[in-house]
Formats: structure tokens, C-alpha cells, sequence
């Protein structure tokens, strides 16, 4: 099964190329991304070329994954998923009018006997992958996060604030005719208009749109951040320019979108701050810590488990700049304990994980 802290790393012209994904066409997105980042630093290591010279992309592109790997008791479903990733891509236009796209996956099958899916990407969509791994213009987010949310269009809201969480004025906008085009909202349907039968879009009033597509979204974030379930919301909003009507309609439907995160702990006395602006390396850290916070609120859920909490959140991050391998083995036992239904009292086995092996102590018992 998929480790449910997993960070999926993608360039941003993906993340602004997917329509609306399935949270199982995630979920399988996820697990070839997994296995693409084991065999990376081999082919790294290796550096194959074709006999033209050009990088040899053949051992990163195919896979085979068991069904018992992502959910054996969905074959369906996971073939739904499966068959609609197929059909997504990536899609790059420039301002000269050039466009490209790109198939994510070139070819993908099920054999029945061995319950095994094979997943084929396509060559043409690996140096994208590379690019995110190695740098650049990506978006990482985590998708155990991404899968909570119920909301059609809320996932693909948490990868556009993902996507431009490190900017530091913490506002970004995106064009209403994008999103409809991301959204997959310019498709037409016969609808009834005083009698008539016309084809329009869906949502196609601005009015319509944002309380239809963006309101949902934007509740349900706030409603999980709220509950200690997701590390940002945002707050989706209009500026004063971008109200201006031409003929009775906005002469640029913009919407701005203001991100919300949670305040990180400050983690050494010389005010080091795991706040994902310095580089790389502290976003992901950033998102670790924020990643095993939500684990322990399901676990510490109540008031007596959130003043622990409150205690121990210093000791855990001085625990993640001292030894990120460490923390991180902490993580995947504590996250054993939650999901282990045999553990009567998680609390307090999280707890004893926590002081006997890795030595986090409330800060008023050291």
C-alpha cells in the first residue's frame, strides 16, 4: 500500500495541465511516482544513451504493480482509473502561439492470472518527470492531504496553492478562462433559456462559476484546516481593476486567491524557520513536520491529547533539523500505530514511541 505521507513532485505545467482527477486516478498517479523515485538514482548512476546518443529513458518507463499494491478489493475501479489517466497529458503553450502535448502514459494492461496492472509512460513525458526531480518550476504537495478531500474541483484547488505557496507576497491569480479550460467546463449542453434551447457551458456567468466551482472548494479547504486535517486554505477574492465591465461584462475575469498556512515552529535559537521560503530542502522538511501534525491530531484528539501536543511540537522539530532520518523513522512508526487496528490505546503507544526511542519530551518535563 501507498505510504499515506507520500509528496508528489510534479512540474507545474502539469499541475496546471490536469483536468479533474478521480481521488483513485490519484492514488495511482502516486504509486507510479513512487516507483519512478526508487529507479531515478539508478538511472542516474547509470546514464544510459541510446545509440543516437540521446538519454535512454527504457528503464524508467515501465512498471508492473500488483493489485494488492493499490486496492485488490476495486480491480473496477482502479481500471477506470487506470484507463482515464490514459487519456491525460500535459498541455504547454507559448506566447508565440506554439503549443505542445504530452500523454502521461503510452500504454497500460491487467493481466487477470497474475493480478497485475503494467503502466507504460510515455518516453515523451519522462524528461518532465526528471525536470521536477532535478528542479526547476514544480509543485509538491502531499497527497495524503489531496485524498481526504470530497469536493470535485478541491484537489486541483490545493495543487494551484501548493503550486505558489512559497511566493512570499502569498497571493496569486488565475484566469477564469483557464480554469474552465483546466476544468473541463467550455464543453457545450442544450439547455433551456426562456423557452429556447440553447448550448452553453456550464457555469457560464461568472456568478454561477464562483459559487458553483470555487465556494465549495474553498469552504471545504478552511473546513480541514480548521479541524487540523490540511496545512492551508485560501481566501478567493476579486481586485477592483479587474471589476471593470465592457459591454456589461468584465473586461478581464481574473480571480485573485489569498493562501493561508499554518505559523511553523521556529526549530533552533538562531531562529532557523522551517517555512519553506529558504530553499528546497526546508519546504519538503516544512511539509514533513506539517505532514506528521495532522497524524498526531487524529491521534491526540482530545483536550488532555492536545496540551501534550502543544508540548512536544518544539522537541519534534529540533528532533527533524537534527536528524531527518530519524524523524522520518519516527513517522512511519507512529503512522503504524494509527492505522494498526489491534492497538487498543494509540495515545499512549504513540507516546512511548516518541520518549523511549527518539527521546521527544513535553518541554516542561526536560
Amino acid at each position: 500500500m501507498i505510504e499515506k505521507s507520500t509528496n508528489i513532485k510534479q512540474q507545474n505545467v502539469i499541475t496546471q495541465s490536469k483536468r479533474i482527477w478521480t481521488p483513485l486516478m490519484t492514488t495511482c498517479f502516486v504509486q507510479i511516482l513512487g516507483e519512478f523515485e526508487q529507479r531515478y538514482e539508478y538511472w542516474r548512476s547509470l546514464s544510459p544513451k541510446t545509440s543516437l546518443g540521446d538519454n535512454d529513458y527504457s528503464v524508467l518507463c515501465h512498471y508492473d504493480f500488483l493489485a494488492s499494491e493499490i486496492d485488490e478489493a476495486h480491480i473496477k475501479d482502479i481500471k477506470k482509473a487506470m484507463l482515464a489517466l490514459a487519456k491525460e497529458g500535459l498541455y504547454k503553450q507559448e506566447e508565440d502561439g506554439s503549443w505542445k502535448y504530452v500523454n502521461i502514459i503510452g500504454e497500460t494492461s491487467y493481466n487477470a492470472k497474475s493480478k497485475t496492472f503494467r503502466v507504460d509512460l510515455n518516453h515523451s513525458f519522462i524528461p518532465y518527470l526528471i525536470q521536477a526531480k532535478e528542479g526547476g518550476c514544480y509543485t509538491t504537495y502531499n497527497a495524503s492531504i489531496a485524498r481526504q478531500f470530497t469536493g470535485k474541483y478541491t484537489e486541483r484547488f490545493y495543487e494551484f496553492v501548493q503550486q505558489y505557496r512559497r511566493k512570499k507576497e502569498k497571493e496569486f491569480f488565475l484566469d477564469v478562462a483557464d480554469l474552465r479550460e483546466w476544468f473541463g467546463l467550455n464543453e457545450t449542453t442544450p439547455r433551456k433559456v426562456n423557452k429556447a434551447i440553447v448550448q452553453k457551458p456550464k457555469f457560464a456567468r461568472l456568478y454561477d462559476f464562483i459559487r458553483k466551482v470555487i465556494t465549495p472548494a474553498e469552504v471545504e479547504m478552511k473546513e480541514l484546516y480548521d479541524a487540523g486535517s490540511c496545512d492551508v486554505y485560501f481566501e478567493c477574492f476579486r481586485k477592483d481593476e479587474d471589476k471593470k465591465s465592457s459591454g456589461g461584462r468584465p473586461s478581464n475575469e481574473r480571480l485573485w486567491f489569498r493562501i493561508h498556512e499554518k505559523e511553523i515552529v521556529k526549530v533552533t535559537k538562531k531562529a532557523t524557520v522551517l517555512d519553506g521560503n529558504n530553499n528546497t530542502a526546508m519546504l519538503e522538511a516544512s511539509q514533513l513536520y506539517n505532514a506528521f501534525i495532522v497524524i498526531l491530531n487524529r491521534i491526540y484528539d482530545d483536550e488532555h491529547g492536545q496540551n501534550y501536543l502543544n508540548l512536544i511540537k518544539r522537541p519534534l522539530a529540533d528532533l527533524l533539523v537534527k536528524d531527518r532520518k530519524a524523524f522520518e523513522r519516527m513517522v512511519d512508526k507512529v503512522r503504524g500505530v494509527e492505522n494498526d487496528p489491534t492497538v487498543y490505546s494509540k495515545p499512549k503507544y504513540a507516546r512511548a514511541i516518541m520518549r523511549d526511542e527518539f527521546e521527544i519530551l513535553p518541554q516542561n518535563l526536560k
